[in-house]
């Protein structure tokens, strides 16, 4: 997150923190959830931990069946 150190002094706008969020929540997504081995546990539960504080920051996302209404919609007042 060294993009967000980088702001201004009175903080980074929505615009420009939002993008940064979806991508530090991607890179945990993609990294995967190791299974807990030995010592790893507590490691497992940070990462989850870390993953849904950043993730309570984004705005939310579309389901699979409210993304397709919405697209029914827009083909449909295009028709």
């Amino acid at each position: 997150m060294a993009e967000v150190a980088k702001a201004s002094v009175y903080g980074p706008a929505d615009d420009e923190i939002i993008p940064l969020l979806a991508k530090e929540a991607k890179k945990r997504q993609e990294s995967g959830r190791p299974l807990p081995q030995g010592g790893s546990e507590r490691s497992c539960h940070g990462r989850a931990g870390r993953e849904k504080v950043i993730e309570a920051y984004l705005p939310a996302q579309l389901s699979d069946d409210e993304l397709g209404a919405a697209i029914d919609g827009v083909v449909s007042r295009l028709a």
